[in-house]
């Protein structure tokens, strides 16, 4: 099986280092984007994606606008937000643009974001297949 690809597009580079090293020791392909603008452009122009994590607050251009070209540009790609803030209005509009979810960073350590990614993977992998199967 060939290796799923994730897009980070997160600002902070302790945090992009730290899961780009995990997310390649669990097996899954990582590129990373340093503010939105970038985001928006490696996801347009690099290899097809299997899930984008997508930080809300970045430089150039917020994660909200980023989600929605994502969504324009690729809609059947899973998103979804890192992010600090618990604003209900922020997740609403996450949520009404396509956002598989969110996840709040200091609500949750990095493991349970490894875990939720593995997850939705196995759980996307095992629909598909029954799918196929059916």
């Amino acid at each position: 099986m060939p290796k799923k690809k994730i897009l980070l597009i997160e600002d902070e580079n302790m945090i992009s280092e730290m899961y780009t090293y995990v997310f390649e020791q669990r097996g899954y392909s990582v590129s990373v984007a340093l503010d939105g603008v970038a985001g928006v452009e490696v996801f347009k122009q690099g290899q097809p994606f299997d899930l984008v994590l997508l930080d809300v607050m970045l430089p150039k251009k917020n994660g909200i606008d980023v989600l929605r070209e994502i969504k324009e540009h690729k809609p059947q790609v899973p998103v979804f937000l890192l992010t600090n803030l618990g604003q209900e209005s922020v997740l609403e509009t996450a949520a009404k643009l396509g956002a598989e979810g969110s996840i709040v960073k200091s609500n949750v350590l990095p493991e349970q974001v490894i875990e939720l990614v593995d997850t939705f993977f196995t759980r996307t992998t095992e629909q598909s297949t029954a799918e196929h199967d059916a």
